[in-house]
């Protein structure tokens, strides 16, 4: 009867390991989802907790059969259940044990979630900062490509300067060379037109000494002719002064411009080699 009460106790129990398996035992989705190397540590890790509870279960089974050959040979039913190992405790260690394998699945698996987001924010970070740096790389080449491009221009610039200036000082070295002539040909010119000048007063000057009567027509008009001589040649030696003075003013308006231009291309030449250097 007592035995009888026993089983009907432990029937729940049995049940309560049986649900508590099913629990344990993963699903087919969670199977599917678990990555290989999840898959490898949680066997791993179940394997070792297998053999430590069968190796505990054996030593209980040593020191079971130890104690039963030291004592004394029981001489009652009532002795004999004392002394012989209870299934509800072997069901309650069967159940720790299933609990156990739980809770190491479940903290394998927290492991495993956690380096999977760790790896996660891992890539992350490297797919960012590889981003980052392409970008990097793609501004300094244009920054590079950008300066290539502007220290060309400023040679192409500094070239077609120099061209211009070589050609603009040799216009202009020629203008002033032709300003020259011009100026002693003006020159030239009023020294003629003074000497001519000269003559016309030595020579107006000889008729009025030689005058006798200044009302007779034939002296008259030679004195108007000689005046009218005079007064062209002062007005031409005075044109012709004017003249050499703009041909002056424009030689040094040209040797002014020169200058400048000597000045700019020396600049353009000094940014071209700090260019060049940097």
């Amino acid at each position: 009867m007592i035995q009888q009460d026993i089983q009907a106790a432990d029937i729940p129990a049995q049940d309560s390991v049986m649900a508590e398996a099913a629990e344990i035992e993963p699903a087919p989705a969670e199977l599917e989802n678990d990555t290989p190397e999840t898959a490898t540590q949680q066997e791993s890790a179940t394997d070792r907790m297998v053999k430590v509870l069968a190796r505990l279960d054996a030593l209980e089974s040593q020191l079971a059969t130890l104690s039963r050959e030291s004592s004394p040979t029981p001489t009652s039913e009532a002795e004999r259940r004392e002394k012989a190992p209870p299934e509800r405790a072997r069901q309650m260690r069967i159940i720790k044990r299933y609990l156990a394998i739980r809770k190491e699945r479940e903290r394998l698996k927290c492991i495993a979630d956690a380096h999977r987001e760790m790896r996660n924010a891992v890539q992350g970070e490297l797919r960012a900062t590889s981003e980052k740096l392409q970008r990097m790389t793609e501004k300094r080449a244009r920054a590079v490509l950008n300066a290539r491009r502007y220290s060309w221009k400023l040679r192409t610039q500094a070239l077609y300067s120099e061209i211009n200036f070589a050609r603009s000082d040799d216009k202009r070295r020629n203008s002033a060379m032709r300003a020259r002539r011009m100026i002693d040909a003006a020159r030239q010119d009023a020294k003629g037109k003074a000497q001519a000048l000269q003559v016309s007063r030595d020579e107006l000057n000889r008729l009025k000494r030689n005058l006798k009567d200044p009302s007779q027509p034939e002296r008259a008009s030679d004195v108007a002719r000689l005046i009218k001589e005079r007064d062209q040649a002062r007005n031409a030696n005075a044109a012709l002064e004017a003249r050499c003075d703009r041909l002056q003013a424009t030689v040094n308006q040209g040797s002014d411009i020169i200058e400048s231009m000597g000045t700019r291309l020396a600049n353009a030449e000094a940014a071209v080699r700090r260019l060049a250097a940097s």
